[in-house]
């Protein structure tokens, strides 16, 4: 598992980019303009105490009336299609058979809760100190940038919870694990893993096959040939082998045909991570969303509350651990 992060900042302008007009064009506003923040924010006492489950005594509650008028087109997205054309969005309409189209009130009470948050000296909820991430390093926009920040710097280690439950990373080597001297070890067809396998399911064929070939499934026996995992079964190193998610064939000449072995662990040059980096790390690997197709809700999150150890892929600069 591995995360790079990187900073950003928001440019708005009111005119269109370029600063000047184009032929048989005409220069188009921005479409947000943020009202700029307050250098004071009212939290009163009480405020821990209010709740909609259980409202003030005295308290008071109303309605808003509004009139919606329409200065241009307006059509609001509704639920997003799933059959048909990916990522194709169908408008809101009211309930029933001759639904109308419409703006549906979760929409209006954004735009009026924003509003009145400004108005009121509160409090951004929405915003959260969170680093937006790199996920995807083989495009051809980034490969060549993200290549050049982490070559020659990446390590490699084990993460586990420590005895007050914060991570830490004990290094340890790395090798890599080529697919086809893997399918021939075990003696299984070619690919040992399809095209678009997430970590959970590689997982699962890997304990398969070992218990067809009674191994043990939590090691490998291997030895170091060439920079990569050769003997496998029957080498000199005992190793973790380490899976990740398949993004293509394997048997296509530019198809991702290996992995890792981490072994050789270091528990003397343990370091500690802090409290910034588990946050990014988590937010990252889809803590919050639990998507079951990532590595790390789908597989690796149970391994780590249970006591276990996590292979993972980080920087280290200044003894600042970046996974």
């Amino acid at each position: 598992m591995a995360k790079q992060s990187q900073g950003g900042q928001h440019q708005q302008s009111g005119r269109g980019s370029g600063g000047g007009h184009h032929r048989g064009s005409e220069p188009i506003s921005a479409p947000y303009n943020f009202v700029p923040l307050s250098s004071w924010v009212h939290i009163p006492k009480w405020g821990p105490q209010v709740s909609h489950d259980l409202p003030f005594e005295n308290g008071c509650s109303g309605e808003i009336a509004y009139t919606l008028v329409a200065q241009s087109p307006l059509l609001v997205g509704g639920e997003q299609d799933k059959t048909g054309t990916p990522g194709e969005v169908r408008p809101f309409k009211t309930p029933g058979k001759d639904g109308c189209y419409a703006v549906p009130g979760s929409s209006l009470k954004g735009m009026i809760r924003a509003v009145v948050e400004v108005a009121g000296f509160g409090r951004m909820r929405m915003v959260d100190d969170a680093r937006p991430s790199l996920r995807d390093i083989i495009g051809k926009h980034v490969a060549n940038s993200y290549t050049a920040k982490v070559r020659d710097k990446i390590k490699t280690g084990f993460m586990r919870q420590r005895h007050d439950g914060g991570p830490e990373i004990v290094p340890c080597a790395m090798t890599r694990l080529d697919h086809r001297k893997l399918e021939s070890a075990l003696g299984v067809p070619s690919p040992i893993f399809r095209a678009r396998t997430g970590v959970a399911d590689k997982y699962q064929t890997w304990r398969k096959h070992c218990q067809n070939k009674k191994w043990d499934p939590s090691e490998l026996k291997f030895s170091v040939q060439d920079n990569e995992a050769g003997s496998l079964g029957e080498g000199d190193l005992v190793g973790i082998p380490v899976f990740t998610g398949q993004i293509s064939d394997s048997t296509k000449p530019k198809g991702k045909r290996r992995d890792f072995v981490f072994y050789d662990s270091r528990p003397e040059d343990t370091v500690a991570v802090d409290d910034a980096e588990w946050r990014d790390f988590l937010l990252i690997h889809g803590e919050e969303d639990g998507n079951r197709s990532m590595a790390w809700p789908g597989h690796w999150r149970h391994t780590y509350r249970a006591g276990g150890e996590v292979p993972v892929f980080y920087l280290q600069k200044f003894n600042k651990q970046v996974m």
